[in-house]
């Protein structure tokens, strides 16, 4: 087990479900910038991966940890993986229709459904709207 708390646990007071608004809007958003190690069916292939997907209830899910150790400790033994940050593992779970399942057991667990990775790839990829204006300056009066 992780001794000391990551960086997703500081921003977990309480758990990600039972979070004010703003507060989970700062947890998705350390997540997104998040390395996290996601399980695997079986060692990387080349270029080529398969995630090990989960059959809930409530769709299917992936299961991705913050920490190598946690990912291990949640299978009672050691896990093929791919490490990368949440915003790719994102867009790829929400091109397969899945949710995700991150840290299990530990103060920054949370549940993600399809539909709230949806709203997370756009909220990522929000940029403004770019417009052309023309700068005008004038002296102090």
């Amino acid at each position: 087990m992780t001794a000391n708390p990551t960086a997703l646990d500081q921003l977990a007071p309480v758990p990600f479900h039972d979070a004010d608004p703003p507060q989970r809007a700062r947890m998705l958003s350390r997540l997104a910038d998040t390395e996290l190690v996601v399980a695997l069916t079986a060692e990387p292939a080349g270029d080529s991966i398969e995630l090990r997907i989960f059959p809930l209830e409530t769709g299917p899910v992936a299961l991705a940890c913050d920490a190598e150790d946690r990912l291990a400790d949640f299978f009672g033994a050691p896990v093929a993986y791919a490490a990368m940050p949440g915003r790719v593992l994102a867009g790829l779970l929400l091109a397969e229709g899945a949710g995700l399942l991150v840290n299990p057991g530990h103060p920054s667990e949370m549940l993600l459904d399809a539909a709230m990775l949806d709203w997370l790839q756009g909220a990522l990829s929000a940029a403004p709207e770019a417009a052309e204006a023309r700068l005008r300056l004038t002296a102090p009066a």
